[in-house]
C-alpha cells in the first residue's frame, strides 16, 4: 500500500481531529503534521477540556497524551467510552464500520508492551510514539480514516 505524503483535502474537509496534550510544543508539532497532511485540528490541553469540547463539536479522531494534569488520558478515554455507551454521541460520530465510535489515539513516550496494554484496556484504539513523526502519522490516519 503506497501512503501519499500530499495533503490530503478531501480527508480535511470531511474529518476533524482533536489533539489533547498538556504541552505546546507537542501542539504545534501534532498541528503541523496535521495541517501538511491536509486535516483541520483543534487543540485541548488536558482530558477534561477534551470532554468540553466533544460536547459542542465533532471530531472524527482524538489524538490523545496518556498523562496530563487535570484529567488524563486514560480516565479521559474511559469516560468518551462511557458516554458512548449511554448513546451521548449517538449519530455524531459515524465512521464506516465505527459507527457512533470516535477513533482514539493513544499519543505516549514509552510504547512498551505493557503500555499499549493499558491503552487498549482504558478504551483506545491505536497508539503513536512520541515525537510524532509524520510518516507513522500518515499511516495511522490512512488506517482509520481512509484517504
Amino acid at each position: 500500500m503506497v501512503i501519499s505524503m500530499q495533503p490530503n483535502i478531501d480527508a480535511g474537509e470531511s474529518h476533524r481531529i482533536l489533539i489533547v496534550e498538556d504541552t505546546v510544543i507537542s501542539q504545534t508539532l501534532a498541528m503541523m503534521q496535521l495541517k501538511t497532511l491536509g486535516y483541520q485540528a483543534d487543540c485541548a490541553n488536558h482530558g477534561q477540556e477534551a470532554l468540553e469540547m466533544l460536547a459542542q463539536k465533532k471530531y472524527s479522531l482524538i489524538l490523545m497524551d496518556c498523562q496530563m494534569p487535570v484529567l488524563d488520558g486514560y480516565a479521559a478515554t474511559r469516560e468518551i467510552r462511557r458516554l458512548e455507551a449511554d448513546g451521548f454521541y449517538l449519530d455524531r460520530f459515524s465512521l464506516g464500520s465505527f459507527p457512533d465510535h470516535i477513533i482514539i489515539v493513544a499519543l505516549t513516550a514509552s510504547l512498551m508492551s505493557e503500555d499499549r496494554e493499558v491503552c487498549i484496556a482504558a478504551g483506545m484504539d491505536d497508539y503513536l510514539s512520541k515525537p510524532v513523526f509524520k510518516e507513522p502519522l500518515a499511516k495511522m490516519l490512512n488506517r482509520w480514516l481512509g484517504g
